[in-house]
């Protein structure tokens, strides 16, 4: 929670991307496996590219609780990334 609030929503907003979604799971949720939802709307692949590109240094140098995890207690135990590709119709979120 404290990256994505702190490091990578304010990193989105600092590279023109203002709208972001990030959404978890309600507080009595008993799944074991809790899960983080990112939704970020990127005009083209190339803007992702760009993003990840630049971003990931800018990430790793910041520091924090996140990047700095240890090996025995890792901030996550899998990235899922998803693109998808907008209707004709409906360009936008």
């Amino acid at each position: 929670d404290s990256f994505l609030q702190h490091q990578y929503v304010p990193l989105l907003h600092a590279s023109g991307i203002t709208t972001a979604g990030v959404f978890k799971a309600i507080g009595n949720d008993t799944a074991v496996d809790k899960r983080i939802y990112v939704f970020t709307p990127f005009a083209s692949l190339s803007q992702w590219e760009k993003l990840n590109q630049q971003a990931t240094p800018k990430l790793l140098t910041a520091g924090g609780a996140y990047e700095n995890a240890a090996y025995t207690n890792p901030a996550y135990n899998r990235v899922e990334t998803i693109l998808l590709k907008a209707f004709p119709d409906m360009t936008a979120l």
